[in-house]
């Protein structure tokens, strides 16, 4: 599966669950993953992902799709960035 493909799926099954941010959120989800910033996953659309990474992005996007918040996924909160 493709990073694009990964993101359409997590984008989808957020939209499904009237998550607003669904685009961004599924971005950001497998950015964390990926250990990537978010515009390098956007600039490698094409690039394989492992099956592990599948299985550990549709983990996170089922915890989002029950509405916790992203900071919580992710154990971070972004305050300012430069």
């Amino acid at each position: 599966m493709e990073i694009l493909e990964l993101i359409n799926f997590g984008s989808q099954e957020l939209k499904n669950n009237n998550i607003n941010s669904f685009r961004l959120d599924s971005e950001v989800i497998l950015a964390k993953i990926l250990k990537k910033k978010r515009e390098d996953l956007l600039i490698n659309l094409d690039k394989k992902v492992t099956s592990q990474t599948i299985k550990n992005f549709k983990k996170l996007i089922k915890r989002r799709a029950a509405k916790e918040p992203v900071a919580y996924i992710l154990e971070e909160k972004e305050f300012w960035s430069k």
